[in-house]
């Protein structure tokens, strides 16, 4: 009786063991992208001739980078040049800057050149730079783009050296500047 109880107690230790082994749950995988935020709405006026123009000429160069600039508020301008306007830009739920320098051009007509600045990180952007310093297949997220505020986290997931990684790109500072760490 006294074997078949240690048989027993070995058998019995033996499945929970196994049983432990299986039941170990694999880490989660991180959220990828960075944290949730309120998409920032457009003004509900409509936007003037210039900023209309602005827009539509951001768009064609902002097509690249995967994003979509849908309004731009601008202050009032009063016609005079040269002139640099800072206006507003909401790019995909993101509020950056947009530069808007104003010159007189041939025949006394207004030519003007514009450029998204600060407070936008553009995902498209942060996938290249990764795929530069080594990473294949990267994914960031869903969000084409995140607002440039420092301490920010984006968490993506791409291939190196053959093996999956998780990489957080901190936002560093108004400009988007990113500092990449990979875990």
């Amino acid at each position: 009786m006294r074997g078949s109880l240690v048989v027993a107690s070995a058998a019995l230790l033996g499945s929970l063991v196994g049983c432990g082994a299986e039941q170990q749950p694999s880490p989660p995988s991180p959220r990828l992208g960075g944290p949730s935020h309120a998409p920032s709405a457009a003004p509900k006026e409509p936007m003037n001739r210039l900023e209309t123009a602005v827009t539509q000429r951001l768009n064609t160069r902002l097509g690249d980078d995967g994003l979509r600039l849908q309004h731009v508020d601008c202050p009032h301008w009063d016609g005079t040049v040269p002139h640099h306007l800072r206006c507003e830009g909401y790019v995909d739920g993101v509020v950056g800057e947009v530069g808007v320098d104003l010159a007189k051009g041939d025949g006394g007509r207004i030519e003007f050149d514009a450029e998204l600045g600060d407070g936008v990180v553009a995902t498209t952007r942060l996938v290249d730079r990764l795929g530069h310093e080594g990473y294949a297949d990267v994914r960031c997220g869903r969000d084409a783009a995140y607002p440039a505020e420092p301490g920010l986290r984006i968490v993506c997931r791409g291939r190196r050296d053959g093996e999956t990684v998780h990489v957080v790109a901190t936002v560093t500072d108004h400009h988007g500047a990113v500092k990449i760490e990979d875990y």
